[in-house]
């Protein structure tokens, strides 16, 4: 998917004002680690073309 991504946006690169985010999706196993640590969570970036603020 990261390669599909990769060639569908190489025609329009952002630039500007970006904003850009980190985050983890998913939620805590019963008895696991909760936050960052959970293994049941996965890491992912966001970046976004402001426009008009």
């Amino acid at each position: 998917m990261h390669q599909t991504m990769r060639q569908r946006e190489s025609s329009q690169p952002l630039s500007g004002d970006i904003r850009v985010d980190d985050a983890y999706l998913g939620g805590e196993y019963p008895g696991g680690k909760s936050g960052r640590g959970s293994e049941n969570k996965t890491a992912f970036v966001a970046a976004v073309k402001m426009r008009n603020g």
